[in-house]
């Protein structure tokens, strides 16, 4: 008997103790991270074309190609035989046929708005 209640208490106090070094089940990145930095506007950030945030003298332009396709704050119409877009980070981005600077992807440090 003594056997039993010496086992139950070395139980309850083992559960108890608050020390729980279990693993927890969310990968690491998203242990105490913010929710996500929205994009602020800048030359190819992801935006929303019914609601744009692109900063002055940009339109939010969608690229459904390749798909799932993709929305991006772009140097308004125009303005590619003009001047030479924009690089995004070190890659070099070029006009399409209707004058737009097309970036391969939105930028990925920022969350669309």
């Amino acid at each position: 008997m003594k056997l039993r209640l010496a086992a139950l208490v070395m139980m309850v106090i083992g559960c108890s103790s608050g020390g729980n070094t279990k693993a927890p089940d969310a990968p690491a990145q998203q242990m105490d991270a913010p929710a996500g930095t929205v994009c602020t506007g800048v030359v190819y950030d992801a935006c929303n074309p019914a609601s744009s945030n692109c900063q002055s003298g940009m339109v939010c332009k969608n690229y459904p190609m390749p798909a799932p396709g993709y929305n991006v704050c772009v140097p308004a119409q125009g303005a590619c035989p003009t001047t030479a877009c924009p690089t995004q980070g070190s890659t070099a981005v070029s006009c399409n046929n209707m004058m737009f600077c097309k970036p391969a992807i939105a930028n990925a440090d920022c969350v669309s708005p």
